[in-house]
């Protein structure tokens, strides 16, 4: 079959000596599979230790680096050495005391990193809940940290201890320097200041029959915001909740918009464009760019098994995760570099 003969109906006729029968048409569904410019990141990408995964991309092109084990964050270049997160702090310890039971430490379900333009590095870590994943009944909140140029860490954000509790499941940075977390629990995006000075500044997206207090598993659901060109992308998808996409303008006007897909699995902004990894038929993965105008162009696709989307080099080149096998230690099998066509 051809790429044509999507949304072609199709029936078939059975002979034999008793005579023939045709059955019903069924309507096929063909997508493209774009394989072109894909390669399997070699180097350090390649040569991480078992307990540690690459969450995304600095500034400079080198690799934030999570470790499971250790519970620390760190930085790696592209040849693989360890170099600082900021002044002189290598590592940086992400894990809290468990409430009523001393001496225990509870590991960050999920870290986000946001390279702010005023040189200091924010870092939120969220925190699930009895069941081991994060959902609308189960989310436990999270913790945002500022380190500083000179390698200074301070906890600017702790849900424990704050009057509005929130699981900051992204971070980024918007016009005129303001921070943005997605609350996981609510859909709501709030803003707080380099100081942690919290604020709502746009409540929840998600319709309000579809932000009910169910589970909302996180393995089968997908909540993602970017920031590009001052807006605010962002996108709700999965199981048990529908496809929900949004554009919010500095000015806090909201507007429905479609990727034209069955979910996106993540986003990410260079420059004026923002990377769309989104879900297709038969469990099958695409990236997609969205351009400055607003056109969507199909960058590669048909990728096989789960993918996370990490983030955009400063040469363009984009990142995938590929998710390891249940069970698994580690959360990343291997990894995938695109190198898009230019526009």
């Amino acid at each position: 079959m051809a790429l044509a003969d999507s949304g072609a109906s199709f029936s078939l006729v059975a002979t034999n000596a008793g005579g023939s029968v045709q059955s019903n048409a069924a309507k096929l569904s063909v997508e493209a599979a774009w394989v072109e410019g894909v390669a399997v990141a070699t180097g350090a990408l390649a040569n991480l230790a078992q307990a540690e995964r690459c969450i995304g991309l600095s500034n400079s092109g080198d690799l934030w680096i999570w470790n499971t084990s250790n519970r620390e964050l760190s930085r790696k270049n592209q040849q693989g050495a360890m170099v600082p997160l900021r002044g002189t702090i290598e590592r940086l310890e992400l894990a809290r005391d468990v409430p009523g039971n001393p001496g225990f430490k509870d590991t960050p379900y999920d870290v986000s990193i946001l390279e702010h333009s005023d040189g200091n590095l924010y870092v939120a870590e969220v925190y699930s809940g009895g069941n081991g994943i994060i959902n609308t009944v189960w989310g436990m909140g999270g913790r945002v940290h500022r380190v500083a140029q000179n390698g200074e860490t301070t906890l600017i954000y702790n849900s424990e201890n704050a009057p509005t509790r929130i699981t900051p499941h992204a971070i980024a940075e918007g016009l005129n320097g303001n921070i943005f977390i997605l609350n996981f629990n609510s859909g709501a995006i709030f803003e707080i200041s380099t100081t942690g000075v919290l604020k709502k500044f746009v409540d929840t997206l998600t319709p309000p029959d579809q932000d009910i207090p169910a589970i909302l598993d996180y393995r089968n659901s997908y909540r993602s915001m970017a920031i590009c060109a001052g807006e605010i992308f962002v996108s709700f998808s999965g199981i048990p909740i529908a496809v929900h996409d949004y554009r919010i303008t500095p000015a806090r006007v909201i507007e429905p918009i479609s990727f034209g897909s069955r979910g996106v699995l993540g986003l990410a902004s260079h420059g004026a464009q923002l990377y769309l990894l989104t879900r297709g038929s038969f469990s099958f993965s695409y990236l997609k760019r969205r351009n400055a105008d607003g056109s969507l162009q199909d960058i590669a696709g048909g990728f096989g098994g789960e993918l996370r989307l990490l983030g955009v080099a400063p040469d363009g080149r984009v990142l995938l995760g590929e998710i390891a096998p249940p069970g698994s230690e580690f959360k990343y099998g291997k990894y995938l570099i695109i190198t898009p066509p230019k526009q």
